[in-house]
């Protein structure tokens, strides 16, 4: 294999690397989603976000996505201010109406 070739797998294994410990992050309740959401930095599909908080089904997320009218594919880097704030937003009032405690 290539030097250029294993210096792309490498970028792409650290990648996947990133966005696991993101969702793991998330899913632990160290990492805040709705920061990840609004602050649009990271290349990490909304919908993957949504499922990563706990108690947050395929259906919950689908319903946040559809709210906002962005596609599953979309990725948190790609939202506009308007999307990442409607996102946001109705992360937060599912979490405050289920009561479920996040990272500050």
């Amino acid at each position: 294999m290539s030097a250029q070739a294993m210096e792309a797998l490498e970028l792409a294994n650290a990648a996947r690397f990133k966005i696991a410990q993101l969702k793991i992050g998330i899913a632990a309740g160290s990492v805040d989603p709705v920061t990840i959401i609004c602050e649009r930095s990271e290349h990490i599909k909304v919908f993957d976000v949504c499922r990563s908080i706990q108690r947050f089904g395929v259906t919950t997320a689908d319903n946040i996505l559809r709210g906002a009218g962005i596609d599953r594919r979309k990725y948190v880097d790609h939202l506009t201010p308007r999307q990442a704030h409607d996102v946001a937003t109705q992360i937060l009032e599912i979490l405050e109406r289920r009561k479920v405690k996040v990272a500050a």
